[in-house]
């Protein structure tokens, strides 16, 4: 899974270590869905079901997630840009 300019041949160590610091700036519920829906691959229908929330609460908290992702991803892209 390539993340923010990684490399598409496998996973590296920084890769993982990067995926876990992004999801750890995201609240408990924000982490559950993302994870649930994309690394898992489940519907938001059977997300809700897992969670015991309603579908436009999933939809909602992945809104929200996926938003603050994108912001930390572009601030670690900038921040690795100033290193070089």
């Amino acid at each position: 899974m390539p993340v923010a300019g990684g490399s598409t041949s496998g996973t590296t160590v920084e890769d993982r270590d990067q995926v876990v610091r992004l999801l750890a700036g995201l609240t408990e519920r924000e982490r559950r869905v993302v994870v649930l829906r994309h690394y898992c691959d489940l519907s938001e229908a059977a997300v809700a079901a897992e969670l015991g929330i309603a579908p436009g609460t999933v939809k909602s908290a992945l809104s929200r997630a996926l938003a603050k992702l994108r912001v930390s991803i572009t601030e670690d892209t900038d921040e690795l840009r100033g290193a070089l």
